[in-house]
């Protein structure tokens, strides 16, 4: 049967890999553990917006500081639009940014890019909730005052004024911001007091407009995307946990609850960085189970029918697969139980099959899978070979050294290496070259032997 293209047009833009979802779109599905029979059946583990909402909700007046780990494209996002939606129920005031709008992932990040960030979203989130009269000059501006208060700006020019020094925070590499980002090095007590002072106006001003409000919080999503390109990715991801870890005092905003989402490997990378904030980090946002734990593939059926569900909530399985779930299932089983990945194939499924006739057939669901295996196969260094057979083996990052753990971060960062939850997490190859990685250990073991 073949669909006319309209409809796979529309199915199309149901399948945006990248679109976190609120908890009342109906393609939302909780992808959490659940009750049956009296049992608790494992996907992923618990609800991921509980330990982050106890924090706030069991403060008092307390402020607190969260950092909230996932792993690219799992739903993380999505997550705390959920928690956002349970915070505005119970009576929070919430800010939800997200930095990407504010800062070039792809570079690098200092405390000095950071701070003034986050005073420029939350100031510009301000003013969309109580008007610009009342909170008057915006962070922007005020940063531009303190700049020529503060250093020498004779020989930096700043063409168009705020606009140009927005665009510049943003980008972060243009010799502009360079030279502020050195001239400031001296002078992060006073950024520090100066970005704090604002955040207290902006929450006083909040306040006085909703006072009804239990408190604010201030939620600073997509921080995890964080990586560079591949020649910057170990400065981008030292810079993280550097700023996180040496600058935690100064990210603890004064008035209100902060959460931040920082990339999975900041931790493996500076253990003692949840001891500077309210919480350890949480648990990073792990895949969904959809096989057994162990070398084989033993399907695991309760994560593969949650993620058949959540496909279902964008296209209507029986016309695109017909009898022929089987095949569904195989996606599934091969995306790893990472959702991302899982809605990218049934997105190259749809436009590889249009003019065709569904349910596609098992050669074009296996043309996928091989195809998206090579480009993995195809960006595994052989100085990474080892690392990768040893989470093979092991299910776990125990035997990886720290020399090694930029290389494995990468993988991590790439879902070459994937994270799962059963009461405890562990470790998986991505599926498609968990064999492909066996071969080729054994190949330069043997290469190696007299």
């Amino acid at each position: 049967m073949k669909i006319p293209r309209d409809q796979i047009r529309r199915w199309l833009q149901q399948c945006k890999e990248d679109e976190p979802l609120d908890p009342q779109d109906r393609r939302y599905v909780a992808l959490e553990d659940f009750e049956r029979d009296g049992q608790r059946v494992t996907i992923r583990g618990g609800d991921w917006t509980q330990p982050l909402f106890d924090c706030i909700d069991l403060a008092g007046e307390q402020a607190t500081a969260q950092l909230f780990s996932g792993y690219i494209g799992t739903g993380k996002s999505t997550e705390l639009r959920r928690l956002t939606h349970r915070l505005e129920e119970a009576g929070y005031d919430v800010l939800l940014i997200d930095a990407e709008r504010y800062h070039d992932l792809a570079h690098p990040l200092m405390i000095q890019d950071l701070l003034v960030i986050l005073a420029g979203a939350f100031g510009e989130k301000t003013q969309d909730r109580v008007g610009k009269k009342i909170l008057g000059k915006g962070y922007w501006e005020r940063f531009l005052d303190f700049l020529q208060q503060e250093i020498d700006l004779k020989s930096i020019r700043i063409p168009g004024g705020v606009l140009d020094l927005q665009a510049s925070v943003r980008h972060g590499h243009t010799s502009f911001w360079r030279d502020i980002q050195r001239a400031l090095e001296a002078s992060l007590g006073r950024l520090g007091a100066h970005v704090h002072g604002f955040i207290r106006e902006c929450v006083a001003a909040l306040e006085s407009k909703t006072p009804d409000k239990r408190g604010v919080v201030f939620i600073f999503d997509s921080l995890e995307r964080l990586r560079g390109s591949l020649d910057q990715f170990y400065d981008t991801m030292e810079s993280v946990g550097r700023v996180f870890d040496q600058h935690a005092q100064l990210l603890h905003l004064p008035g209100c609850h902060c959460i931040y989402t920082v990339p999975p490997y900041a931790e493996l990378i500076h253990p003692n960085l949840a001891r500077r904030y309210s919480m350890p980090i949480h648990q990073p946002l792990p895949a969904v189970k959809v096989t057994q734990r162990g070398q084989e593939l033993s399907p695991h059926r309760d994560g593969i029918d949650k993620l058949a569900e959540l496909t279902d909530r964008r296209i209507p399985l029986d016309t695109v697969f017909g009898d022929r779930r089987d095949l569904l299932d195989k996606l599934i089983l091969y995306s790893g139980g990472h959702v991302r990945t899982l809605i990218n194939f049934i997105k190259v499924l749809l436009i590889r099959n249009v003019d065709r006739d569904f349910p596609p057939s098992e050669a074009m669901v296996q043309s996928i899978l091989d195809d998206y295996a090579e480009r993995i196969r195809e960006s595994i260094r052989p100085e990474g070979v080892q690392v990768l057979d040893s989470v093979r083996r092991t299910a776990s990052l125990a035997d990886i050294e720290d020399d090694k753990m930029p290389l494995l971060a990468r993988y991590v960062d790439n879902h070459i290496v994937l994270c799962y939850r059963n009461g405890e997490g562990w470790y998986e190859l991505h599926p498609l070259i968990r064999e492909h990685i066996r071969q080729r250990a054994e190949g330069v073991a043997g290469a190696a032997r007299p």
